[in-house]
């Protein structure tokens, strides 16, 4: 029996720890304070950092001179021009605008997918940033 059990836990083992371990999520979120769609992403985003631990956003006020260098990364990696906001990345997916529960939706699952899957954070690296494991 023993022997049995003992098989079972190299076996299997692995595979729930792997199950539980978790990417960390880069969110970079392009907004306006005056924007009200903007506000109420940045809520919902809030409660995503206080749920997820592996969850990490990082905001870009465009009318902020510190983020224009930011901005102009953007532009050039994604080949657009940021006229309106919000636009969020998750991941490597990119959102325009924000339609509450279509938003979120979509948010929640890239988080789901680049949280379980390797990809490769391409602003985390055009932005110097380095969570992923």
């Amino acid at each position: 029996m023993k022997k049995y059990l003992f098989i079972f836990l190299i076996l299997f083992l692995p595979f729930s720890v792997r199950a539980s371990e978790r990417n960390t999520v880069n969110i970079y979120f392009f907004h306006s304070n005056t924007c009200s769609h903007c506000k109420a992403e940045e809520k919902f985003l809030k409660k995503l950092e206080k749920n997820y631990d592996y969850v990490k956003v990082y905001r870009y006020e465009v009318h902020a001179q510190e983020s224009q260098e930011y901005i102009s990364l953007l532009e050039e990696e994604y080949q657009i021009s940021l006229t309106s906001v919000p636009v969020t990345v998750v991941g490597n997916e990119m959102i325009f605008g924000y339609q509450e529960e279509r938003t979120d939706r979509e948010i929640m699952r890239d988080i789901s997918y680049f949280s379980s899957y390797y990809y490769q954070d391409k602003l985390g690296e055009r932005f110097k940033i380095k969570t992923l494991p």
